[in-house]
């Protein structure tokens, strides 16, 4: 029996997805799957002004969120008829940090979350684990570290007179993820001892 492969919705627009979901198109025809996206609600075109009302916030939430996805998947498979079909589900992130620079323990929090960034949301070979490691290796002979490491910076964001981790994601991702990280969601905190851009969990 042909599945359904249901992509749920991270804390963006599904339209900053769409592009870059292979997984799902690269196996939709071996397996015969219908393919669904559903965009995590108050995200996309929903969410600026839900997240200005204070009596909407509490709705963006994951709680909220699995209901909805159930809801359209249920849906579907009335309409088809599909009852007995399997579901295949694909998650989206629920990463992202930001952070400006202030001090020098600010500058090691962006350069953390850089990388750690960069790590989750690579698509090689163009973005951005690749860039970032070419511009690292491309530093002039007898650089130290720190200029490596700008360098590194520099490849993926280009010269710039300031640089903000803020230009990975939109606007609207960052509001919607300040506001379910202090109300709903922990996140892991630090590297642990394995000394490289992958989280430690």
């Amino acid at each position: 029996m042909a599945p359904i492969f249901a992509y749920l919705g991270e804390e963006s627009s599904l339209n900053d997805d769409l592009g870059s979901i292979g997984i799902l198109s690269d196996n939709v025809a071996r397996f015969g799957a219908l393919q669904v996206y559903i965009e995590h609600r108050l995200y996309g075109e929903s969410i600026p002004e839900a997240l200005k009302a204070k009596n909407l916030r509490g709705y963006c939430s994951s709680a909220q969120a699995l209901p909805d996805y159930a809801e359209v998947l249920l849906h579907i498979k009335k309409k088809y008829p599909a009852d007995s079909t399997p579901v295949m589900v694909f998650g989206g992130s629920y990463g992202g940090l930001r952070k400006p620079l202030d001090a020098a323990e600010e500058l090691k929090n962006f350069l953390d979350s850089f990388f750690s960034v960069a790590a989750q949301y690579d698509r090689p070979p163009r973005y951005p684990v690749d860039p970032v490691c070419k511009g690292i290796d491309s530093a002039p002979e007898g650089s130290d570290v720190l200029d490596k490491i700008f360098s590194g910076i520099v490849a993926y964001f280009r010269e710039k007179p300031c640089y903000n981790l803020d230009a990975f994601f939109s606007a609207e991702t960052l509001d919607g993820w300040t506001w379910r990280t202090c109300s709903e969601l922990v996140m892991p905190i630090g590297r642990g001892n394995n000394d490289t851009m992958f989280l430690g969990f």
